[in-house]
């Protein structure tokens, strides 16, 4: 009959050998449908192929035109903010959150409602109101490397029955608290210093690049908002030294501030201007 099949690869080229079960599923499927387009999306998201499908997935459901000059906050604070032109244009926005080889589960596909697709509705924000953050601009240097629009922004990607466990399942950082949205209560669960001691050392800069303070490290750790990953952190912050080096017993730090008892202030946070990159769809947190 003719008829053409499926390319693993939407350029032509081979894909990686341990992917053949995949290639073998692209051979059989007919060439420049949804499926074959789905296939080829998930070979390239699985690392198989170096370019993504030709036919690749539309921002827009029904293919639609968006807003291209709406802003995108960067998830890379040295290269500034983009536009929704620019990101349907960069392939790392065709990775996924929860399911590779669908398109309406790609970071651009899920951009669709900040980038003002027609007909698509927001059903996720920072702020429960819808508002945007009260502080836009602050950032947590620790975690994510996000100021609190980048938050909102990517709180954008979720649908509503995702919504409710973002914080919790997803962030496992409360960003609604941290950036001063209403109703969103600080988390009692997590301190960086154990019972009996304070931030003795709050200017000490920590982490790969000493790219955050001691201050900093205890303001963002305050906003874990459940036990799990509260001792996942502290665990890694006791093994790198950072607990040792920022904590001191309450009734030592008047000798440190020479005279002085009173404690830092954690809620002076100063903003980093230089801060690592996390890509959103790899490990969450960061602490090195």
């Amino acid at each position: 009959t003719g008829q053409m099949y499926c390319e693993p690869c939407g350029n032509g080229e081979s894909p990686s050998e341990d992917c053949w079960e995949l290639a073998e599923k692209a051979a059989s499927t007919i060439a420049r449908t949804p499926l074959c387009v789905e296939i080829q999306l998930e070979l390239f998201q699985e690392g198989c192929c170096k370019q993504p499908p030709r036919d690749r997935c539309t921002m827009c459901p029904d293919g639609r035109s968006f807003s291209g000059s709406v802003v995108v906050p960067n998830f890379n604070p040295f290269d500034g903010d983009m536009s929704c032109a620019d990101l349907n244009s960069d392939h790392a926005y065709l990775d996924y959150l929860f399911e590779s080889g669908s398109c309406d589960d790609t970071l651009l596909r899920r951009s669709g409602a900040w980038c003002g697709c027609p007909g698509v509705r927001r059903e996720c924000s920072l702020c429960s109101n819808g508002e945007r953050p009260p502080n836009p601009n602050l950032v947590d240097p620790v975690y994510y490397g996000w100021d609190c629009d980048t938050f909102d922004f990517v709180s954008s990607f979720f649908s509503e029955s995702e919504c409710s466990s973002f914080v919790d399942s997803i962030f496992e950082f409360d960003a609604p608290s941290f950036c001063g949205c209403r109703d969103a209560p600080i988390p009692q669960v997590c301190d960086l210093c154990p019972k009996g001691q304070i931030v003795a050392n709050p200017d000490l800069l920590l982490g790969h690049n000493r790219r955050f303070t001691c201050r900093e490290l205890a303001l963002s750790t305050r906003y874990i908002p459940s036990i799990d990953p509260c001792e996942k952190a502290l665990s890694a912050h006791k093994s790198n030294g950072y607990v040792g080096a920022c904590c001191a017993p309450i009734d030592q730090v008047p000798r440190m501030y020479g005279g002085t008892a009173s404690a830092p202030n954690l809620q002076s946070t100063s903003q980093l201007s230089t801060i690592l990159l996390l890509g959103l769809a790899s490990s969450w947190l960061i602490w090195g």
